[in-house]
């Protein structure tokens, strides 16, 4: 499935922010996609790697690994909104985030940052810091539950995690992951 699943992510990434949106760069339309479809196989490895706990569990009604594409899902949101649509220079940890403060794609702090030192653990910190912020944050909807991974808080219907989110159930409701077998 995880090269299902990556496909699944490039296109959703291509969806919210078009190759042509890094056109400044002077990098080749080709390079991009690449990067793209690189970006999204290091999301599918870790969203579906059985040694990491999904943020979404499977619910009766719907096939085994939703939880885990839901959850794969959420993240492409967050590092979407977090990285200024999948920036090459946030990607290549060139440019550090939030006033220097911040790492990779998730856009890191302290001490998730540190353990970063590629893009697959870019997505393992980040998911780890989502893991935490739902414990954190008890109750109320998933985007209250993820304000502290946004705003470092508990905030009922935090506006940025509210988009996130939003921007996430909505893609997976009108294109939904189609599951086949490999």
């Amino acid at each position: 499935m995880s090269s299902a699943l990556a496909a699944y992510l490039l296109g959703i990434m291509v969806a919210w922010y078009p190759l042509s949106t890094h056109d400044f760069t002077h990098k080749s339309t080709d390079y991009t996609n690449a990067r793209y479809a690189s970006i999204a196989q290091d999301l599918a490895t870790v969203a579906l790697d059985p040694s990491e706990v999904p943020l979404l569990e499977d619910s009766e009604n719907k096939p085994k690994g939703t939880g885990r594409i839901e959850t794969a899902m959420l993240m492409l949101s967050w590092a979407g909104y977090e990285s200024g649509g999948f920036a090459e220079d946030v990607d290549l940890m060139i440019k550090m985030g939030d006033g220097g403060r911040a790492k990779c794609l998730m856009q890191l702090h302290k001490p998730y940052m540190d353990n970063v030192v590629d893009r697959v653990t870019c997505f393992r910190e980040g998911l780890r810091a989502m893991h935490d912020s739902m414990r954190m944050c008890r109750k109320g909807s998933l985007a209250s539950r993820l304000a502290g991974y946004t705003v470092g808080h508990c905030v009922p219907e935090e506006n940025g995690a509210k988009h996130r989110v939003n921007r996430a159930v909505k893609y997976l409701r009108e294109n939904p992951f189609l599951f086949l077998d490999e």
